[in-house]
């Protein structure tokens, strides 16, 4: 299956409204990964599948 690859920009965590970064993704398989971080202090570098990334985050608005 193919999923759009999200642009790079800011995004927003859905359960809890948590501002995130996207950096860019490694193709448009499910099993490929979306690189982001969230913009709070402390936070690192997160690799998220792509299927998942449409599922647990939007476009900050």
């Amino acid at each position: 299956m193919s999923y759009q690859q999200p642009k790079p920009g800011q995004y927003r965590r859905i359960r809890d409204n948590a501002e995130v970064l996207v950096f860019g993704s490694t193709g448009d398989s499910d099993i490929d990964t979306v690189a982001l971080k969230a913009t709070s202090k402390g936070s690192r570098l997160t690799h998220v599948r792509l299927e998942n990334v449409w599922k647990k985050y939007e476009v900050a608005k």
